[in-house]
């Protein structure tokens, strides 16, 4: 039984140590929406790591607007209010490329609106600034602040 436990032990560090070490190969720039789906399909891969300048990969799946992934990432329980190094949410990114249905999925979500960052600006804000006068709307509609 000792014997049992302590092989469980070995392969369940394997298993995590693996997945620290894949966890961190979302962030390439080459990864594909495809390659990041693969990815995800790793149970031990935490949706909520961030990786060393700080940003999540939420961030990272939004901002390459990829849907899918960014669908996935959310099954898996991430934080859809998580913050990068600039206190940025997903939902600033969304709404500074344009992403309308990708600001859609987080504010059904529960997404906060009315967020600001370092700098104070709110995905209004970005929206606005980027002339992504639909997504601006949008907020507004959903309760942003003016």
């Amino acid at each position: 039984m000792k014997f049992q436990i302590f092989i469980f032990l070995i392969l369940f560090t394997f298993q995590m140590h693996y997945a620290d070490t894949k966890e961190y190969e979302l962030f390439s720039e080459q990864q594909s929406e495809e390659e990041i789906l693969q990815l995800l399909q790793n149970p031990y891969v935490n949706p909520n790591t961030k990786n060393l300048n700080g940003t999540p990969f939420l961030h990272f799946a939004i901002e390459k607007g990829y849907t899918k992934a960014t669908q996935k990432l959310i099954e898996k329980a991430a934080n859809i209010n998580v913050k990068d190094y600039f206190n940025k949410t997903p939902l600033h990114y969304a709404s500074e490329k344009g992403h309308l249905d990708l600001a859609k999925l987080l504010i059904e979500k529960g997404a906060n609106i009315n967020e600001k960052n370092n700098y104070y600006d709110t995905p209004l804000h970005y929206a606005s600034e980027k002339g992504h006068l639909d997504l601006a709307k949008l907020l507004i509609e959903k309760g942003a602040n003016i």
